[in-house]
């Protein structure tokens, strides 16, 4: 068992070590007098590449299992399965954001050993299975958030952003605490595999017949699963707990807010499917209203928040929130469906928004200038390369939810697992606010291929990337036409991906 143990954590284990490592070997770098003393180091970038590109095969060659109780952690196929997710999409963030990090001179070595030690967090949060440890990983990855949000020491909004982020996260970690306490003392343990035996079907049914048909647990167990869910909605993003999201995703680097957008979400779809569908399954009727509030709020406050927003960072901010409402939207369902629905929405959202953010950084040079909506107008015609731009057309049109692009297919499922539990007035926001949000999105493409400002022509940050290195140029490009190729494939071949979130679903609602 210890042999398995070691085998099925080992990328955790090497990214440790490699990430004391790298620390110590840059530590000694940055004090080398022969050197001139060099706090940028291009090569902390490969380093920090190379150890990631390690750490994806390991993860994809080691065999997974599931631990029975007394585990605080579990690597089952949900887990692997993020955690490549998690791998790769750091990877992407890593190349795109790297000219915005040496146009800022922020420090390397700083930069990189606090976003692989929130991925180490990530890769941790994926497979807890104790609430215990839940709360140690949950701490340790928003205090890594934290830092990233407040990286840039020369702009005083990433620090504003940075601290906004700090004092909410800690008012919700109260949230999370208290509810965590709330959980164990009412059923004496804090093992997710204790809460699946004790609140099955068959055991359940015996235990109040034992009562006498009164549940001993009471509202304290229900009002620590409100806590539980509450924090994790804040940690989604989702509204009306979305105050913090647009002015972290602005004051925020760039590199930061990419990493932001493609990689936390999923670790809290996998903890949020297996505490409600896989523990509490048979008490998520408790949970489902606040599901379904938050779900509509959230779509209702981001479609309308982002129809007048100058900003580039805050209207896709306010495109997460909506998209967050959806994910809940899918969850509220209750039914296994909704479950699959809600991966299959959460591994595409992820996809398509590596494709527009990559098409964008690829077309631009990264600045907080650049950044401005009404500073990409004709983008195309001032860089000369329509290349980026047909692929932030599909990847617009699929977060607007357009036939025959993914994004339809996506909010097509969420609608179908709506309308097929009952919850008629969930489908009928999502048919009414996917059509709200296709006005904006459609408007950001037509600024951008149509709206010509001569004022503007003399702009210098929107001429074509050149302080990039051709391997991270090359390696954005491969990245970005990876994710293009499979926004196309899943319209010839729908049903891979759906079989594929069908497993993980399937494995998280019956461990």
């Amino acid at each position: 068992m210890a042999n398995s143990l070691l085998f099925s954590f080992s990328a955790e284990i090497f990214l440790s070590f490699c990430l004391l490592a790298s620390l110590l070997y840059n530590s000694f770098l940055a004090s080398s007098s022969s050197l001139n003393y060099p706090l940028i180091d291009k090569q902390t970038f490969f380093q920090s590449l190379f150890i990631l590109f390690c750490c994806i095969v390991i993860v994809f060659f080691s065999n997974f299992f599931s631990y029975s109780s007394g585990y605080l952690f579990v690597y089952d196929y949900p887990s692997k399965i993020g955690k490549i997710f998690g791998l790769v999409s750091t990877s992407v963030a890593l190349c795109l954001g790297r000219s915005y990090l040496e146009q800022e001179r922020i420090i390397y070595c700083e930069y990189y050993s606090v976003l692989l030690l929130s991925l180490l967090s990530f890769l941790l949060l994926t497979s807890c299975y104790d609430l215990i440890t839940l709360f140690i990983c949950l701490e340790m990855f928003s205090l890594c958030l934290y830092v990233l949000a407040s990286s840039n020491k020369n702009s005083i909004y990433s620090s504003e952003a940075g601290l906004k982020y700090l004092i909410l996260g800690s008012i919700i970690s109260g949230f999370i605490l208290a509810g965590c306490v709330l959980l164990y003392g009412s059923t004496g343990t804090t093992n997710f595999n204790n809460f699946f035996l004790l609140f099955s079907f068959d055991f359940y049914d015996d235990f109040l017949n034992f009562y006498g048909g009164n549940d001993p647990i009471g509202y304290s167990f229900s009002l620590g699963l409100i806590f539980l869910a509450i924090g994790l909605f804040f940690k989604l993003g989702a509204a009306p707990l979305h105050v913090w999201l647009p002015d972290v995703y602005e004051g925020s680097p760039v590199s930061s807010t990419l990493f932001f957008i493609l990689v936390p979400q999923l670790a809290y779809l996998i903890i949020l499917v297996r505490l409600f569908f896989g523990c509490f399954s048979i008490l998520f009727y408790t949970v489902k209203p606040l599901f379904l509030a938050f779900g509509l709020i959230s779509v209702i406050v981001g479609s309308l928040g982002a129809f007048n927003q100058s900003r580039l960072k805050r209207l896709l901010a306010f495109s997460s929130i909506s998209h967050s409402g959806f994910l809940l939207l899918a969850m509220s369902s209750g039914s296994f469906l909704g479950v699959v629905s809600c991966f299959n929405y959460g591994f595409l959202y992820v996809i398509t928004n590596a494709l527009v953010w990559g098409c964008l950084l690829m077309s631009l040079r990264v600045s907080e200038s650049s950044l401005l909506t009404s500073h990409l107008a004709s983008l195309s015609y001032k860089t000369g390369n329509y290349a980026p731009f047909v692929g932030l057309v599909i990847g617009v049109f699929s977060l607007a939810g357009i036939p025959p692009f993914v994004g339809f297919f996506m909010k097509y499922l969420v609608f179908v697992s709506s309308y097929l539990t009952g919850s008629y007035e969930a489908a009928a926001l999502i048919l009414l606010v996917s059509s709200l949000g296709a006005f904006y999105y459609i408007r950001f493409l037509k600024m951008i291929a149509y709206e010509n400002t001569k004022s503007l022509d003399a702009i210098t940050d929107l001429s074509p990337s050149s302080n990039l290195s051709c391997f991270s140029k090359e390696l954005s490009a491969n990245f970005v036409s990876f994710c293009l190729l499979v926004s196309v494939f899943w319209l010839v071949k729908p049903s891979l991906l759906l079989l594929f979130s069908y497993k993980v679903g399937a494995c998280l609602v019956i461990s």
